[in-house]
């Protein structure tokens, strides 16, 4: 079995206080919140990734070892450029809240990084080559760090933490001692890490252009739904 530190995700990075195992996320939200807005216009993304053979596989341990070896190895790379990314939005936050938020954010990436560097032997994350998919998420993000105001990059960051949350927690009766990639499902259950992303957002809703933030947030979910598309080489949607 994968030990932890190979299946380890920085989407898990919160503190684990209590975990409710059931698929919705639970929020400090009304039903008309921002976050709950933009989750329901997500649902298509939400479940062709929970669908993906990527996924499957998982679930059912039909996975070939090499899929999630590349797609692994392949996300380290991409989650490699939220580090810089956060570089660039730091600075631009005035509100302290915010900027406290994002430097949290950012040393959660850090230490992820370091750690899944380490257990997959990879000195220069810069010298793997994302995919077409990988690169154009990693580019947008970038757009969003550098042309628009602080909270949109933390909208632009919630989808990848929301999303394999969702899945960790839906596979959660296939996380048996008799599957292989079980460590992976319960590494992806810490339900307060899209939790404390969803109450920052909703918290601040008023402070963005609420059509934008929903904007940002759908295609970020299309992008993540697209890497687990093209892990097992199915066309995106």
């Amino acid at each position: 079995m994968f030990n932890s530190l190979l299946s380890r995700s920085p989407r898990s990075k919160t503190p684990l206080k209590s975990i409710n195992l059931r698929p919705q996320l639970q929020t400090d939200a009304s039903p008309s919140s921002l976050y709950d807005q933009m989750w329901a216009a997500t649902t298509l993304y939400q479940q062709t990734a929970l669908h993906s053979d990527f996924i499957q596989g998982i679930a059912h341990c039909t996975l070939d070892p090499d899929q999630y070896g590349q797609f692994t190895v392949l996300d380290a790379a991409y989650c490699s450029y939220s580090v810089a990314d956060y570089d660039i939005v730091i600075p631009k936050a005035q509100n302290p809240e915010i900027k406290s938020f994002c430097e949290a954010r950012q040393k959660d990436y850090e230490n992820y990084n370091a750690e899944v560097f380490a257990g997959w032997h990879i000195k220069d994350p810069a010298g793997i080559k994302l995919t077409s998919i990988a690169q154009q998420y990693a580019s947008f993000e970038r757009y969003v760090a550098e042309e628009l105001d602080p909270l949109y990059f933390i909208v632009a960051m919630t989808p990848c933490i929301s999303l394999w949350t969702y899945i960790g927690v839906s596979l959660n009766h296939y996380a048996t001692p008799q599957n292989l990639y079980s460590s992976w499902i319960k590494a992806n259950q810490v339900v307060d890490a899209p939790k404390s992303m969803a109450d920052f957002i909703n918290a601040h809703a008023n402070e963005m252009n609420q059509q934008l933030a929903i904007d940002i947030f759908s295609k970020c979910m299309q992008f993540e739904c697209n890497m687990f598309l093209s892990a097992c080489n199915q066309p995106p949607v």
